[in-house]
């Protein structure tokens, strides 16, 4: 699910207030996530199990943002739409989902890779000047572990710390996506000198469960001990079937791009090979 700079922004001031919605339950999250992978009737399926189940507004709200994506894919390419045998079921169910959905709220805390959309809107937020300093000196550093490292050592206000929490997420999550384990501003030993760092902002609410979840993923992708170790001393080394489906998908992805670049390197040499042989055959001319 994607959401506005704007309502990110929005989210950002409601974090200052301290008035920020409360988190969906880990099982509305991964539903959230896997939403736009289901296909129409295992959409609502799902949808309509999980809302008797978690009596949670959200997931009412993404079953209908998905399927007013689906029926404008359907109404966009037509007969050429993967969706259009569903056309039908896809309409009545449009119609049978907005009555369930009380008001448009954002859910901003459901959105796709929300920590990188929001460590990215930040610099643009209404901010005060010291804020905003401190805020690049994190956006800057070669080694975020570091940078945080020296934040921490003076008190920083409970919101603040949710947008350094927010960052460190977004480490860890590029971190175990990535098939080098590393980002540009982390490496994977830096992930438990990272969780390390969460008790002295705070603990804060909103996003320690992101990262410590992110961080699970980073020990089933890349078998880190050192990780694995910390987690457990924050009791929170458990992942989920989700988290397992999660690491999978990010495997199978990574594989494909693997074997792309794999596929561009082999059609590099040959070109080269041929550029080369058109030379040769120039020169004995």
């Amino acid at each position: 699910m994607l959401v506005t700079e704007d309502a990110l922004r929005r989210f950002i001031v409601s974090l200052r207030k301290g008035a920020t919605e409360a988190a969906s339950s880990p099982a509305v999250r991964d539903f959230a996530e896997r939403a736009r992978t289901l296909d129409p009737r295992s959409l609502v399926r799902e949808g309509t199990a999980l809302l008797k189940q978690e009596k949670d507004a959200a997931i009412a709200r993404v079953v209908l943002r998905t399927l007013r994506g689906l029926l404008g894919d359907i109404e966009e390419h037509g007969e050429h739409s993967e969706f259009a045998d569903e056309a039908q079921f896809v309409r009545r169910a449009v119609s049978t989902w907005a009555k369930r959905v009380d008001g448009d709220a954002e859910d901003v805390l459901l959105a796709d890779d929300l920590e990188t959309s929001l460590v990215a809107v930040v610099e643009s937020s209404d901010i005060t000047p010291a804020e905003l300093k401190a805020w690049q000196v994190l956006r800057k550093s070669r080694r975020l572990a570091t940078a945080l490292t020296a934040l921490v050592k003076k008190p920083v206000s409970p919101w603040f710390a949710e947008l350094a929490a927010a960052y460190i997420g977004r480490e860890v999550t590029r971190i175990a996506k990535s098939s080098r384990a590393e980002s540009w501003q982390s490496k994977l030993d830096d992930v438990p000198v990272l969780l390390g760092l969460l008790p002295r902002l705070g603990t804060p609410p909103v996003f320690t469960p992101r990262v410590l979840r992110a961080a699970n993923l980073v020990v089933l992708r890349h078998e880190h001990a050192p990780t694995r170790e910390a987690l457990a001393a924050m009791n929170a080394h458990a992942a989920s079937a989700a988290d397992l489906e999660r690491a999978e998908r990010i495997q199978r992805g990574a594989a494909v791009r693997a074997g792309v670049r794999a596929a561009s390197a082999r059609r590099a040499v040959k070109t080269a090979q041929r550029t080369t042989k058109t030379a040769r055959r120039k020169t004995t001319r």
